[in-house]
């Protein structure tokens, strides 16, 4: 998601990132192996328990989990990066409603120190509701409170058509998730033929954990940025529950869960909301000068 603010020194993007970071980790785990580490597949590893992926290699395993994920009709997740917080619920039919908190905080993740921004979206209509601290953090000065005095803690209402919008389209669409855990072909920088590219390393299968008390198997392997592991449902459906992309730069975090749940996203009441017209004629608007 991003919110484009067009004055008269032409354009500027403030990003409040959705789509950043989601199918980033969730790539990490499609891209085949090394040809090297293609053959012979790893073996079977270590596990404390027993369960329906007992006896699974860690690729397959990891194929297992690539496949649920691609019959999900509808998820709930949470994902940590570095500076942002996001919690969504999205299903295919384009529905979706959540928060994002942006800023730095103690553990991974966004404090709300730098804002936060609520989100519906129903077909192509999105309601986005930013607060003060996100208009004051991105735009900055007198204009970011004078914004956020506008806005004053109503909803923005507008169509994925629209140019401060737009972004909640690939935010909220269901099948670029389940297309990024899918959809193994090409999906490394520099995988089309480049000879300095790094493929990732063979899976690695890792010890039984737990996520939300649901037993799910760790499987794991080295990516050009770092390393990524996934913790799959082993009761059940092998539904992706966790992913996790480490490395340098800091560690991306991804959770999953209510799979093919109803999702619930009421819209707004009219009295809470404004144009998104509105909003860009207030942004394109000189600053108010101080008497």
């Amino acid at each position: 998601m991003r919110i484009q603010h067009r004055g008269r020194g032409g354009g500027r993007r403030y990003g409040a990132a959705g789509t950043l970071g989601i199918a980033a980790v969730a790539v990490a785990m499609t891209a085949p192996p090394t040809a090297a580490a293609a053959t012979p597949a790893a073996p079977p590893g270590p596990s404390t328990a027993s369960g329906d992926l007992d006896g699974l290699s860690a690729a397959e395993i990891a194929d297992r989990a690539r496949a649920q994920a691609g019959s999900m009709q509808s998820v709930r997740l949470t994902m940590r990066s570095p500076g942002m917080t996001l919690h969504l619920a999205l299903d295919e039919k384009g529905t979706c409603a959540g928060k994002a908190a942006l800023g730095s905080g103690k553990k991974n993740g966004g404090s709300g120190a730098q804002g936060t921004v609520t989100f519906v979206k129903h077909g192509r209509t999105v309601w986005l509701k930013p607060d003060s601290a996100f208009w004051k953090s991105q735009i900055g000065g007198e204009r970011g409170a004078s914004v956020a005095d506008f806005v004053d803690g109503r909803y923005i209402k507008g169509t994925t058509a629209d140019g401060l919008m737009n972004g909640m389209a690939a935010t909220c669409d269901l099948k670029t998730l389940r297309r990024s855990m899918t959809d193994a072909s090409g999906s490394e920088p520099g995988a089309q033929g480049d000879p300095g590219s790094r493929k990732p390393g063979e899976w690695q299968r890792g010890e039984t954990q737990e996520v939300h008390g649901t037993p799910a198997v760790e499987v794991s392997r080295s990516v050009p940025e770092g390393r990524v592991s996934v913790l799959v449902a082993d009761e059940g459906k092998p539904y992706p529950l966790k992913l996790t992309r480490s490395a340098e730069a800091g560690q991306d975090e991804l959770e999953l869960d209510d799979f093919n749940r109803p999702v619930s996203a009421g819209t707004p009441p009219a009295a809470q909301t404004i144009g998104v017209t509105e909003l860009e004629q207030a942004l394109k608007a000189p600053p108010a000068e101080s008497v």
